[in-house]
């Protein structure tokens, strides 16, 4: 080595120059990232490096990195070393990874996977370094020197230290000489040596406000003081009385060890604050005693303001703290046994020291205005006193800075960092304990994040004196392009900025004040990364009503991972989302400060803990006192008038009742979904084919005409319109429009809309549940309320909570949960509830499910399980399903390019909004095991017989079934998202590499149009249609009915799907298919079987090689790893459009399928003698047995009439069974002595003037949200409908006039909209007391529209032999309801209204 070149000169440490002399103690490296401030970083390293050279020192044995999470670290490293070395100091950052405890420091290994170690270590700008890591090959010379390029030198602790042993020298030449060194590492170590060749504001920066109850900071000058708590005085030795700093005796301004540095002065909390206090007049006293409570208790008595200073202290495991070393360490560092007293390094626990959670509750005991400061070095438990009502405020000090001027007085808080104790070590030496670290990189925020626990303060939390407003969030950039390098992680491809991330900050408070910006990235669960990971930061200072834009940019490094196990010399794979373009998000971001404004005034009025449903609904109540009528019982009972947010249609039918209406554009946000006429045969570019070939007519032109009408009608009224193709409405929702805590109704067929504060959607509309709102399926007529902005009424829902425990294994999905829990809730008893998935129901009210998912491993959190949940609620009679807002919700809305309304979700579930209240009480609990699930497969002919499938094949030779199936259909709204998808694809691919083909054929649908665009770019079509697969278009395809399928007619035969329903004909229009229901995976797997006792859990199956195969357990990703891609952006609508007056309307003169609707009469016209009483009506026909919206009206084929009443009617109850004979689609006409078809004798009672009745069974309008099954009954004449029981949405439609929808059911509610009287039997014997023919009229009808007190609604029924008796029945209109009834419909009663 030149002699030239000055002998380094090595000195500690990380907070100063160690045993030097004037000199400044500055502020630990956990402050400095606290700040969030890169220039205060920057200055700090600057003035340490020229205290450093001053002193004569060219080599700083500091910084300390920084704190628990590696970004934050590793930016705060990277600007204290370029200060400290810009003054010509070199610094030697400390300690090196994967070990930050003092316990074992000496003599423990520490194995921890690549994939940890790589992302913490390689996201440090400056490399950390720690005493013995120089002996680890991996760590140094593969990772650091390799890996990262790193071209300093190690500087290892027991050099430096003087600890007796070197290996330089003499011994070094011994060690080269003999051949142990070789010449290469001295020439390398030569080589790194020579090329290698502010405090207050930090202190200010880094002190974070926890908790400002009423605005107490900053203090005005109060009357008097109290100063408690021996923090806040000075040490009895003195700043420096202590070795290394190793005592928390007064003011902790530093912990201890070798990185200490001498105090210059030492100002206490007490001096400062007395300081001031002599300015203002204020009168200051204190007690510096941590354990003599009364005297505490004294001096905070009668004070203004009461400040308890507490501690916890920690450092260096050569001094014990407060305690006695067994015995004393050896040279070489090493413990020979565990401190058994005292703190060692390491604190023995997060309680603050010396009692001081005793301190404070003593103090808060007698003071109202009690303020905490807490003086640590890392985090510690606050749970005893922080909700204390006396407790008003909360400061954090991590550690006080040297030259201690705090001044409470006018503190001024910056926005910041709880931090912890900085980073991770790795210490080697004599190996007594071996640690395998299998937390990896969840620790930390990381671990809560990953767990689902949320922190008393999260990372980065801090108050702020002012308030700031994020808006206009843009992400521009790809990270597509150039070539990914094949060698260096260092490789500039990988560190070129790509992203940019950019939006506008305001601050709308009136102080000036800083805020701390975080950008976090959220990478695919499967890649093994935590929840949220740091990737950006910066501090803002804006004045009063100042703005600015902040821009964050990201690179292709910081949206990579480690692939610890992947192939090749590259490990680290870029595998990160695509970036999606950002909605607009003002029309769909729930107006979340207004709903917690309305709820504080139904709290006031119920004065009860709310479940989450209810806050959901009572939020969106247009008069809370008016709806829930000063309290007392509202579930079940009291009617709601809501306000939705937004529509959802499909097809035509609530298009054509809202232009009835008269208006020139929609009240609210709406959109319609083209998805129910497609039709599947032959794969989706075949089905969607828009010419017209020699063999067959395909989708897009058969149906031409309705899809013209709906999208000229969407341009006139400002409809956003989805065109065939785009997807299934519930899958589009969910991507485009659902949000937490909204309300929102949903159309089912031809017509969706919203309503309350939502969207309005037929039967499936509760799958938007899965993200945390309530979605509620509706007719044409409530959407129309919603279009026109008039309040949608429903009746309180009951709540059934389903709480979660345990966790899902293997085979089972939250597919088999549902089927499940339909199997345990028969439709029958369930029907108007709602499952708040945590249920002693009244069997005949509507309910929520609330699912209440307990803190469990793996228990299902994210968005496209708890969809799938919801979307089948309705199966079990539910009128919608929801859960509580989680992180992976928040994931999901930022994956589909809806960041504005995840921040404003976060915001509102941090006031208490997306989760139910402590002690809310359920009208019934179910419990469920998910570690009890098992595959079930249901059916045939109903969605609630549910069978395990390690039972199925027994059922299936015990009825007598042919042991095959003839097809496995997968997708739908059910299970057609992309974490299904990618599950199913792992079966293929193991089946393909197997060499095994599907034994039947085997459909998929997939849900929309982003996802099968995302499908085809991840290679998930190809594994699919390699097994033989066929894929269909983005719709609804044969789960309704819209399957053109060729075998099977009218020949009894079994298929497989991943549908929700499976009633007769559903699917292939064959009453005698049998369809059973599964899971995706399930469904698949035997898909290869062929036989429906194969049960791929357990059994194998042969290959040609004579081989066993058996299916390993399939796993998918949840959001895909390279984001989601839009596809043909030709199937995307204009957001937001503005309504066109000018556009005309298409509907041909001789259409088919449209017809513009006629109001309905009013049956209290002039013709009706009998006033408000219903005219004398002909009983129809008795209907036998389960009656659902298939029954009432048909779907496949009829389809394509829904825009034509007339048309469809023809399907009036051709289904349904006459229990007068026990005939299917049979009628009689006792008058004419003639019978015929069921829509024959109802269109020959029409012609010639005479209204009618229908009787019927239980939960008359069970089923899919068919609105015609309401609004057909009343297009022939129907005016009565007399039941044992009702399905709710049927109901409700019945009651309006105009159509008929809602989920699962058709309701008396749907009856009432429709201007049909929805009536239940008291008795319900009397259902086989009346026939068809017989003459019935109402008796009290009149008083009970003029709402007469106590008018009941009798019966009298007058039989053809001339018998006549009453019949008690009941009903359940409200006032506005009987007001639909009175004007002939819902919609008629509108129209009055708004024109």
């Amino acid at each position: 080595m030149p002699r030239s070149i000055l002998s380094p000169q090595f000195k500690d440490g990380p907070v100063g120059a160690r045993y030097a002399d004037n000199v400044s103690a500055f502020t630990a490296g956990i402050n400095v990232a606290a700040t969030f401030n890169r220039t205060l970083m920057a200055q700090h390293g600057t003035a340490m490096g020229a205290e450093f050279r001053g002193k004569g020192i060219n080599v700083a044995l500091g910084p300390m990195i920084f704190g628990g999470d590696p970004y934050l670290s590793g930016e705060a490293a990277f600007e204290v070393i370029t200060g400290i070395q810009s003054q010509g100091v070199q610094a030697t950052a400390k300690h090196y990874i994967n070990n930050e405890q003092e316990h074992f420091r000496d003599s423990s290994s520490s194995n921890v996977d690549d994939s940890v170690s790589e992302p913490v270590a390689s996201n440090t700008k400056s490399i950390s370094l720690r005493s013995y890591a120089c002996e680890n090959d991996k760590t140094l010379n593969g990772l650091l020197k390799g890996e990262l390029g790193f071209p300093g030198y190690v500087m290892s602790g027991d050099i430096s230290a003087g600890s007796g042993t070197t290996y330089f020298g003499q011994t070094l030449v011994n060690a080269v000489q003999a051949g142990s060194v070789l010449q290469s590492r001295i020439d390398d170590i030569a080589l790194r040596i020579l090329a290698a060749c502010v405090i207050r504001n930090i202190g200010a920066a880094s002190t974070v406000l926890l908790k400002n109850t009423k605005n107490v900071l900053p203090l005005a000058s109060p009357k008097s003081i109290g100063i408690i708590g021996n923090g806040a005085g000075p040490s009895s030795k003195g700043p420096n009385g202590y070795t290394d700093r190793a005592g928390d005796d007064g003011v902790l301004a530093m912990g201890w060890g070798s990185g200490t540095a001498q105090f210059p002065y030492l100002t206490t909390p007490l001096d400062a604050i007395a300081a001031r206090a002599n300015t203002t007049g204020t009168i200051v006293a204190s007690s510096l005693s941590d354990t003599d409570l009364n005297a505490a208790a004294n001096v905070a008595s009668g004070k203004a303001v009461a400040i308890v200073f507490i501690t916890a202290d920690s450092g260096e495991g050569y001094l014990t703290v407060e305690g006695l070393i067994n015995s004393l360490r050896t040279s070489t560092f090493i413990h020979d046994q565990i401190k058994s007293s005292g703190n060692a390094g390491d604190r023995n626990d997060l309680q603050a020291w010396h009692g001081g959670d005793t301190l404070v509750t003593k103090v808060a005991g007698v003071n109202s205005n009690t303020i905490v400061v807490v003086n640590s070095v890392g985090p510690i438990i606050m749970e005893a006193w922080v909700n204390h009502v006396n407790v008003t405020a909360v400061v954090r000090r991590i550690e006080f800075h040297a030259i201690y001027s705090f001044n409470l007085l006018d503190l001024k808080v910056w926005s910041g960092l709880p931090g912890q104790e900085a980073g991770v070590y790795f210490p080697s030496g004599l190996i007594r304990n071996l640690t395998n670290e299998s937390e990896g990189l969840f620790i930390d925020y990381r671990h809560f994040d990953q767990n689902g626990i949320a922190p008393r303060f999260e990372f980065g939390f801090g108050l702020s004196y002012t308030t700031f407003d994020y808006s206009g969030i843009i992400i521009t950039g790809s990270t597509e392009g150039g070539s990914a390098p094949t060698g260096s992680a260092l490789d500039s491809w990988l560190h070129t900025n790509v992203i940019t991330v950019s939006f506008t900050l305001k601050n709308n408070g009136t102080v000036a004040g800083h805020e701390i910006p975080q950008l976090y990235t959220t990478p695919p669960a499967s890649i093994g990364a935590a929840p949220k990971n740091l990737k950006g930061f910066d501090s803002i200072f804006l004045g009063p009503g100042q703005g600015q834009t902040v821009t964050l940019q990201l690179s292709r490094y910081d949206l990579s991972f480690w692939n610890a196990r992947g192939l090749g010399a590259l490990k680290r794979a870029f595998a990160t989302y695509t970036p999606v373009a950002e909605k607009p998000c003002s029309s769909i971001t729930p107006p979340y400060a207004k709903l917690i404004e309305k709820l504080d005034h139904v709290r006031r009025i119920l004065n009860r803990p709310l479940t989450l449903s209810e806050k959901i609904l009572y939020s969106h109540l247009v008069d809370p006192e008016k709806s829930l009528a000063g309290g007392g019982q509202i579930r079940g009972h009291a009617y709601l008038q809501l306000h939705p947010e937004r529509v959802a249609m499909q097809d035509a039918s609530a298009h054509l009742q809202f232009m009835s209406a008269g208006l020139p554009q929609c009240a609210v946000p709406t959109s319609i979904h083209c998805d129910h006429l497609i039709q599947a045969s032959e794969g989706a570019d075949a089905d969607l084919k828009t010419i017209v070939d020699v063999c067959s007519k395909r989708s897009i032109i058969t149906n031409q005409e309705v899809f013209d009408f709906l999208e000229s009608a969407s341009r006139k009224y400002g409809i956003e319109f989805w065109g065939p193709g785009s997807g299934i409405i519930h899958q589009i929702v969910l991507e485009n429009y659902a949000a937490p805590g909204m309300l929102m109704s949903v159309i089912f067929q031809l017509s969706l809309i919203t309503r309350s504060h939502g969207e309005l959607l037929d039967s499936h509309t509760p799958n938007a549940g899965g993200l945390g709102m309530l979605a509620i399926g509706v007719g044409g007529a409530d959407a129309v309320d919603a279009m026109t902005g008039t309040p949608w009424e429903l009746k309180a829902p009951q709540v059934v909570g389903v709480r979660l425990t345990g966790s899902l294994n293997g085979w089972s999905t939250t597919k088999d949960l549902i089927l499940h829990l339909a199997g345990k809730l028969t439709v029958r008893v369930r029907f108007l509830n709602i499952l708040v998935q945590e249920s002693p129901i009244n069997r005949a009210q509507v309910t929520y499910i609330f699912f209440m998912v307990a803190n469990v491993p793996n228990t299902p959190t994210f968005w496209p399980a708890l969809a799938t949940i919801a979307n089948m609620g309705a199966e079990v009679g539910a009128t919608t399903s929801t859960f509580p807002y989680t992180a992976k919700m928040n994931a999901y809305l930022r994956a589909t390019g809806r960041a504005p309304v995840a921040m404003a979700a976060d915001e509102a579930a941090s006031r208490g909004f997306l989760a139910p209240d402590e002690g809310a009480e359920y009208d019934e609990i179910i419990e469920i095991n998910l570690s009890d699930i098992e595959p079930t497969i249901n059916g045939p002919f109903t969605p609630d017989l549910a069978t395990p499938i390690s039972k199925f094949g027994a059922m299936i030779e015990e009825q007598g079934w042919k042991d095959e199936f003839s097809a496995g259909l997968i997708g739908s709204c059910t299970n057609s998202s992309y974490e299904d998808m990618t599950r199913v694809a792992d079966l293929a691919k193991q089946a393909q590499a197997a060499g095994l083909k599907t034994k039947v054929p085997f459909l998929c649908t997939p849900g929309s149009e982003q996802i099968r665009a995302t499908m085809e770019r991840d290679n998930v079509t190809s594994s699919l249609e390699g097994v033989g697969a066929v894929v269909l278009a983005n719709a609804c395809g044969p789960c309704i009915g819209q399957w053109k399928r060729e075998d099977k007619k009218d020949e009894e035969n079994a298929i497989l799907t991943s549908f929700n329903r499976n009633f007769k004909s559903r699917n292939d229009g064959n009453r005698l298919t049998m369809n059973f229901l599964a899971s995706p995976t399930i469904v698949t797997a035997m898909a290869f079987s062929g036989k429906l006792s194969f049960n791929p859990i357990t059994d194998s199956l042969k290959l040609p090689s004579g081989e066993d195969f058996r299916f390993t357990p399939p796993s998918g990703q949840d959001l895909p790893s390279r984001g989601f891609t839009t596809g043909d952006a030709s199937y995307y609508p204009q957001l937001t459009p503005q309504p066109q007056p000018e556009v005309e309307v298409v509907i041909k003169a001789d259409s088919q399928r449209l017809e513009p609707l006629e109001p309905f009469a009013s049956h209290f016209g002039p013709s009706n003698s009998r006033g408000l009483e219903l005219p004398p009506l002909k009983v129809l026909m008795r209907v036998r047995g389960k009656c659902t919206t298939d029954h009432i009206s048909a779907a496949g084929p009829w389809l394509k009439y829904k825009g034509h009443l007339t048309n469809i009617s023809e399907n009036l109850l051709i289904t349904a069974v006459n229990d007068e004979g026990g005939d299917v689609n049979k009628a009689f006409d006792r008058e004419l002595g003639v019978s015929g078809t069921i829509p024959e004798i109802a269109k020959s009672f029409k012609a010639r003037g005479q209204p009618w009745a229908l009787i019927v069974d239980e939960n008359y309008g069970e089923g899919s949200a068919r609105e015609h099954a309401a609004l057909q009954p009343r297009f022939y004449g129907g005016s009565l409908i007399l039941a044992r029981s009702f399905a709710r949405i049927h109901e409700t439609n019945l009651k309006v006039p105009s159509f008929l929808c809602h989920k699962w059911v058709i309701t008396d509610e749907h009856l009432q909209k429709q201007g049909v009287l929805p009536l239940w039997f008291v008795n319900k014997g009397d259902y086989e007391r009346i026939g068809s023919g017989d003459v019935i009229e109402t008796v009290g009808l009149a008083d009970t529209i003029r709402g007469v007190p106590g008018a009941t609604i009798k019966v009298r029924v007058t039989k053809s032999h001339g018998e006549v008796f009453e019949v008690e029945t009941k009903h359940t209109m409200s006032t506005d309801q009987l007001k639909w009834l009175k004007a002939g419909s819902a919609l008629n009663y509108i129209r009055s209204q708004k024109l």
